[in-house]
């Protein structure tokens, strides 16, 4: 979700998932990202910010929340892209905490 800080939405989600990113990255915490508002991931808009996300930040995977979204030719061609274009390294965890944080601003 971009940011829009006025009424009626009052976000910062753009800001928050690089802060996140950039304070995991100073702890060495494993992080992941999630869509949670399905419009999200229906309109390129939403993956253009899911990609800087990665490009930007230290996210090792993406979970995708309604799975039944997954049938929209726009998720299929997306997500294809994200998963080829973000292959990831094997990553050596034996210095490394995994966490999971999942959390919602309102």
């Amino acid at each position: 979700m971009s940011d829009n800080p006025t009424n009626p939405s009052y976000s910062k989600a753009q800001f928050l998932v690089k802060w996140i990113s950039q304070e995991a990255k100073k702890q060495n915490v494993i992080i992941k990202g999630e869509n949670a508002l399905a419009a999200g991931i229906l309109y390129d808009n939403g993956w253009s910010n899911i990609e800087s996300a990665f490009e930007q930040g230290v996210y090792s995977g993406l979970t995708i929340l309604r799975l039944n979204n997954i049938r929209s030719e726009i998720v299929q061609k997306r997500y294809l892209k994200l998963i080829k274009n973000f292959k990831l390294p094997e990553l050596k965890l034996n210095y490394l905490i995994k966490v999971n944080i999942v959390f919602s601003i309102r």
